[in-house]
């Protein structure tokens, strides 16, 4: 009888979540860092108040894979100081509970259009859980006449973006369009006798301000949430 051959036995293939924990930007971009190169899903612990550096959004997009960030008790400050956008979702899926999202700043001369003070999905799904979004901004370029609009205060959702918000609060969040100088009107035609001359050029208009709090071209579900002293405002011509 010819013994039996040696042989080995594919392994299933078994994806392990794996766990962070941050107190800091540096822990809390490490993490996220990590986590979008990994192939695994992740969850990233933040167990204290961080304060992001300017201009320093977090880029999350990890096709087919989940991120989750949880705060704990006390729902845990990200504060962008006014300084720059806190999160960009590209891709996947993110998740953020028992956190407060504050002053974020989306200018237009980041994305063209300032969108999404504390968050813009441009794809993938965000997926937040009582997070509070509270003084954050779009704001458009007061200097550039094609960067003159703002949308989405707190979270921008671009055509591909997906956004799930249950039992959040959205306070005090705005969009800014600016002001431009208007076109000079131009004069009217001289009128012939008994005629009325040619009505003058009117001037250029101002930049848009929409969503205050959320604004955005995807998919947008909020339940159990509410909404107070959020504003969008247009620039005058």
């Amino acid at each position: 009888m010819t013994p039996p051959r040696p042989h080995l036995d594919r392994l299933e293939r078994r994806d392990t979540p794996v766990n962070f924990t941050a107190s800091t930007y540096a822990e809390l971009s490490a993490g996220v860092a990590a986590a979008n190169a990994n192939g695994v899903d992740d969850t990233v612990t933040v167990t204290a108040a961080i304060d992001f550096p300017a201009n320093s959004p977090l880029a999350l997009g990890e096709s087919g894979r989940v991120l989750t960030i949880l705060g704990g008790a006390g729902s845990p400050v990200l504060d962008g100081h006014d300084a720059g956008q806190l999160f960009q979702v590209t891709a996947g899926n993110f998740l953020l509970s028992d956190l407060t999202l504050t002053r974020g700043r989306a200018a237009a001369s980041q994305l063209g259009v300032g969108r999404g003070g504390a968050a813009a999905v441009t794809g993938g799904v965000l997926d937040v859980t009582r997070v509070v979004f509270t003084g954050n901004a779009a704001v458009a370029d007061a200097t550039d006449p094609q960067a003159a609009d703002a949308e989405g205060g707190a979270v921008y959702v671009g055509v591909s973006g997906t956004l799930t918000a249950r039992a959040c609060g959205f306070d005090a969040n705005s969009a800014a369009g600016h002001s431009l100088a208007g076109t000079p009107a131009s004069a009217g035609t001289a009128g012939g006798t008994g005629l009325a001359g040619d009505q003058g050029g009117g001037g250029g208009g101002g930049g848009s301000g929409r969503g205050g709090a959320i604004s955005g071209v995807g998919s947008v579900t909020v339940t159990g949430s509410v909404f107070r002293n959020n504003a969008a405002a247009g620039g005058d011509g």
